[in-house]
Order: C-alpha cells, then structure tokens, then sequence
C-alpha cells in the first residue's frame, strides 16, 4: 500500500475518533478534573489510552459483529459494568467482608470468605431465578416502590458497619 494512503486512511482515523471524542462524557469529564488537581494524571491518562486502543482494536476485530450475532454479550457486559463500578459493591464486598474475614484470624479468613461466596450464590441463584415466581407482581409500580423503599431502610446498615470498621 503506498504511504499516502496508509497517511491517508491513518488521518481519516485520527478525525474520526477526534470528532467523537471531543463530545465530553463521563471519562472525559473526570479526566480534565484531574489535570488542574494533581491526582494521578499519569496514571488516568495511561488506562484512557490504553483502554481506548483495547477497545478500538476489538471494534476493528469484530466486536460489533459478535455484539449483534451473541445477543447475551451485551447483557454480560452490562453486568460486569454495574457489578464492577459500583461503589456500594466494592466497599460491601472488599471493605465490609475483606475486613470481618481478616478479624477471625489467617486460619479461618478463608472459610468466611467460603461463607460469604456462598451466601452470594443463594442470593443471586434466588433473587435471579426466583423473581419468575413474582413476574405477575413485577409489573405493577407498587412493587418496584416497595423494593426501593426497604433498599432505603436497609442502606443505613452496610454504612454503620464502614463506619464503626473505620474507628
């Protein structure tokens, strides 16, 4: 291929992702907050780099032929999304859980955590599986209200324990 052309379809590139990538959202709003304040500049730079070209690559690979032909990836990744950035996961699960594991010794950290994984698999294997009982309730408003309301009642309790582990 001749160098003009590779010059070419190389700067046809730059614009195109300079174009979507001068509308700010989220990663880009959080990055330009921490250029002025000092907080690991390097360090949100090099995982934006890199998982942008992670994620160009696997566009150009074919990613959004296996999006639209495995319908589940989608779902999957979604999931890993919220599961993975969600704050209230993480500090459950490595603060709250990390910290009581730790508090019943090295010989018996292991079998909390036992424990714990096995509480999840309930938990999920029901909550997952078992709303199918509840579908004909799951379609009136009143329910999602009630949910959200005894989710409310209950956050009080996850932020007691952060705050009585931090003491």
């Amino acid at each position: 291929m001749p160098a003009t052309t590779v010059t070419a379809v190389a700067l046809l590139g730059f614009g195109a992702n300079l174009a979507l990538l001068t509308s700010l959202g989220a990663q880009h709003t959080f990055l330009i907050r921490q250029g002025p304040a000092h907080r690991h500049v390097g360090l949100v730079v090099g995982i934006c780099i890199v998982s942008d070209a992670l994620l160009i690559s696997s566009g150009i690979t074919g990613m959004s032929q296996i999006l639209t032909t495995h319908l589940w990836v989608p779902t999957a990744l979604a999931i890993t999304a919220i599961t993975w950035l969600n704050a209230h996961v993480l500090l459950e699960t490595g603060l709250v859980l990390g910290a009581a594991a730790t508090s019943c010794g090295p010989g018996n950290k292991w079998w909390f955590g036992a424990g714990a994984i096995t509480a999840s698999a309930v938990w999920f294997l029901a909550a997952g599986f078992g709303i199918g009982v509840l579908r004909p309730a799951s379609t009136r408003p009143i329910t999602w209200q009630v949910l959200d309301g005894a989710t409310a009642l209950m956050m009080p309790a996850p932020a007691t324990t952060v705050l009585l582990t931090a003491l």
